[in-house]
């Protein structure tokens, strides 16, 4: 782990991070020594910084950093966290250079038959504040996330399916969420809540360039019931489809079985390609 560039595994008590949730942070997939989405990536991580008034590091600085933690294995996820360092008293913010963390996480390969099968996601009962001034950027407070992940373990899933205040859905837990109905792909909107995935960026453009549409729509789980197909997103798994949604407030449990076969093949090719899954 590194820490400002050095090999460091302590951090200042008083580091903002810590004491208010004061930074941001990205997940990346390094495979083979090359983080496939890293100029997306970087991209938010930037965003993220002069939203909340952070110097944001170096681009270069952080991709060495990267590579460096990274050396030596086929495969890794390498997690990045930027703070406010101590600069401010109380809530009160101050200008200053960052803390920089860098650090490397082991692999952990899905199972094959999550990607061939699809896997069944929990509807949450928790709701994501709605409206918020930092929705689309990956800070630090993840409490909403913590009460569903509790959630969505005491259910058997790994997975589930968050809304807002409001009753829309919004994203999964740790991905985004796409459905597809009548042969068109939705999206929910990340304006008001949410992470504005980099995979989800990824998915959008690739979608365009084989001509197919992403509508972003806002919309309740009852529209999510009436789909084909639904699947979510993220930068470390790639495309997950969804087979079942499981909401533990109705009987019976499983609410619905979606169609595997409705997700477009070419697309799911492609986004496997970049992050180099194999499942076959």
């Amino acid at each position: 782990m590194l820490v400002n560039g050095q090999q460091l595994d302590s951090l200042s008590l008083l580091d903002r991070g810590l004491q208010y949730g004061d930074g941001l942070f990205e997940t990346i997939s390094l495979i083979n020594g090359v983080a496939p989405l890293w100029d997306r990536h970087y991209a938010r991580l930037q965003r993220g910084c002069e939203l909340l008034a952070i110097e944001p590091p170096a681009k270069a600085q952080l991709h060495d950093e990267i590579m460096q933690v990274g050396s030596g294995v086929t495969r890794a996820v390498v997690k990045i966290i930027v703070t406010r360092a101590t600069h401010g008293h109380g809530y009160f913010p101050a200008l200053g250079q960052p803390t920089r963390i860098v650090m490397r996480m082991d692999w952990v390969p899905v199972a094959a038959d999550s990607y061939r099968q699809g896997i069944a996601v929990h509807l949450c009962s928790v709701r994501l504040a709605s409206g918020s001034v930092v929705a689309g950027i990956k800070h630090l407070n993840r409490l909403e996330q913590v009460l569903a992940a509790q959630e969505i373990a005491a259910q058997g899933c790994s997975e589930g399916i968050l809304c807002d205040v409001d009753g829309n859905v919004i994203e999964g837990l740790m991905a985004n969420l796409f459905w597809v109905s009548d042969g068109q792909l939705f999206t929910p909107p990340i304006d008001r809540c949410g992470v504005a995935g980099v995979m989800r960026a990824e998915v959008m453009a690739m979608a365009e360039s084989l001509a197919l549409t992403v509508h972003e729509k806002r919309t309740s789980i009852d529209a999510i019931w009436q789909a084909d197909a639904c699947f979510l997103t993220s930068a470390v798994k790639g495309i997950v489809p969804i087979k079942q949604i499981l909401d533990a407030t109705n009987s019976p449990a499983i609410k619905k079985n979606f169609s595997l076969s409705a997700i477009p093949a070419e697309l799911r090719q492609i986004i496997d390609q970049r992050l180099a899954i194999s499942y076959e």
